[in-house]
């Protein structure tokens, strides 16, 4: 293997991603590389298709965010797609737990499949079980109008956190602040919005982006791989930005094409 070669490919492809982040809105503007290290491993392809695999409390506790749709085969992947509301039948006017409860029925998850397999949804043609990665392109190249975004989640993943910059944008929270700093010897109780930050921050930390589409698609899907060291699990996404960010502050969104750290 011509080693050269594989480095100069990867600066080009680098500047390209560089590129596709100004374009797609990430909000970043590229000044200058502090520090580059090329590290070289052995290729293990991510594949996903563990049946009832339990999830942590960490993601247990993400119900409003995620969609889990256990099975006893290794097809996570096609029944997390078809979470989409676009490629499903419409669900019933149930609370977020509900839904769950609904879903862990097998003759639901039939039925979706069923629905698929009448409406011509998603062309499943010569995709694999269980998924790997290196099967997205072909998913997407045979699926023009659906465009994935795949989030990893590493338990074991520990990231240093720097201290976050609070960005005032309400009365509201100016006013907690002046509260605050003027008790600030007293311990209060963590509330629940602190709570949800705290857990908020936990998961993003543990987060690391394996693909996004370059482009935007009628259909856009998120999904999560909660990745062990036995094997893969895919859950579907319901929001982004209630996973990965305060949904308090209605004017933060999460962008598929840059990573959450």
């Amino acid at each position: 293997m011509d080693i050269g070669f594989v480095i100069r490919q990867g600066l080009v492809y680098f500047k390209d991603r560089i590129a596709d982040y100004s374009a797609l809105g990430s909000g970043y503007r590229f000044e200058n590389i502090l520090e580059f290290t090329i590290t070289f491993l052995e290729n293990q392809p991510f594949s996903a298709g563990a049946p009832n695999l339990a999830l942590p409390d960490i993601l247990q506790r993400k119900v409003r965010s995620l969609i889990n749709v256990p099975g006893e085969d290794e097809k996570c992947f096609q029944r997390a797609v078809h979470l989409h509301q676009a490629l499903r039948p419409p669900f019933p006017s149930y609370t977020s737990q509900g839904i769950q409860k609904m879903l862990n029925r097998k003759s639901y998850q039939d039925q979706i499949l069923e629905w698929n397999n009448q409406h011509d949804k998603v062309n499943w043609k010569g995709i694999k079980f269980p998924f790997q990665i290196s099967q997205v392109k072909k998913f997407e190249r045979q699926n023009p109008y659906i465009g994935l975004c795949i989030i990893g989640f590493d338990e074991d993943r520990e990231l240093k956190q720097e201290p976050e910059i609070r960005i005032h944008t309400s009365i509201d929270d100016t006013i907690d602040d002046v509260i605050g700093s003027a008790d600030e010897e007293e311990e209060r109780e963590p509330t629940e919005h602190m709570r949800q930050n705290e857990l908020r921050q936990e998961v993003r930390s543990k987060c690391f982006i394996l693909h996004a589409c370059k482009e935007e698609r009628p259909i856009q899907i998120d999904l999560l791989m909660y990745i062990t060291p036995i094997t893969n699990h895919l859950l579907y996404i319901k929001s982004l930005t209630s996973l990965l960010f305060r949904t308090q502050n209605t004017s933060m969104k999460a962008c598929r094409f840059s990573p959450p750290v």
